[in-house]
């Protein structure tokens, strides 16, 4: 047999160049793992428990399946191109939400998740100048979260609860920025709904924020400062 020629690997083996590889990326598409490794190799990863499919076409590592940094890089690979980390799971990636049971991503094109998947997609324009890259993720902009969230969220107490984060890890100053950000997204979204009760939170929350602004490092502007980041990957 040839150097070149592919082998099924014994079943309670490992295969460490192909899982090294996912583990470097955190996910992959099926369809590129093949391409580099072999449809055999694959399968033998596959059966061996090694990876794991958490949505149709990607693969990741079967030992981070659960953890949230990797479902978001997961949803981001199920999502390409251009997908973004949007509304709940941005404001998490950002520090000032729990990490939701469900992925929340945004993408330009039609796509639509396998039921019960927990991938929550909505379809949008995104616009580079409102995408930044945290701890490796595509995410929406802090005030372009807080504004769907604000808007969006069922319930309002959680909305609230994220802003009135996000605000008390600025200064005063970059929270009163920040409020402004947020009022002026709001004011500009085409679907009107839930934007009366975001303007009531804004006006209440804000003004608590600005009182409890702190100091933080305000080199990128008005967003949580980046070692908040670190608490969405453990």
């Amino acid at each position: 047999m040839s150097g070149k020629a592919e082998r099924i690997l014994p079943r309670h083996r490992c295969d460490p160049e192909l899982l090294r590889a996912v583990r470097a990326a955190g996910a992959l598409p099926r369809k590129s793992i093949r391409a580099r490794f072999g449809q055999r190799r694959l399968s033998a990863a596959l059966a061996g428990g090694e990876l794991a499919a958490p949505w149709p076409g990607v693969l990741v590592p079967a030992e981070s399946l659960h953890e949230p940094r990797t479902r978001a890089l997961a949803a981001l690979t199920w999502g390409a191109p251009g997908a973004v980390l949007s509304g709940p799971t941005a404001l998490a990636v950002h520090g000032c939400a729990p990490v939701p049971s469900e992925t929340h991503i945004t993408v330009f094109h039609d796509r639509r998740p396998p039921r019960g998947s927990r991938l929550v997609v909505r379809q949008s324009r995104v616009r580079e100048s409102e995408v930044v890259e945290l701890d490796g993720l595509r995410t929406q902009v802090l005030d372009v979260a807080l504004a769907e969230v604000l808007c969006t969220a069922g319930d309002a107490t959680f909305a609230s609860a994220c802003l009135r984060r996000a605000l008390s890890a600025l200064t005063p100053a970059a929270a009163e920025q920040l409020g402004e950000l947020v009022r002026g997204r709001v004011a500009a979204r085409a679907d009107r709904r839930g934007t009366r009760r975001a303007l009531a939170l804004l006006r209440s929350d804000h003004r608590a924020g600005t009182v409890l602004g702190g100091g933080a490092d305000q080199r990128h502007g008005p967003r949580l400062v980046q070692g908040r980041v670190r608490s969405f990957s453990t």
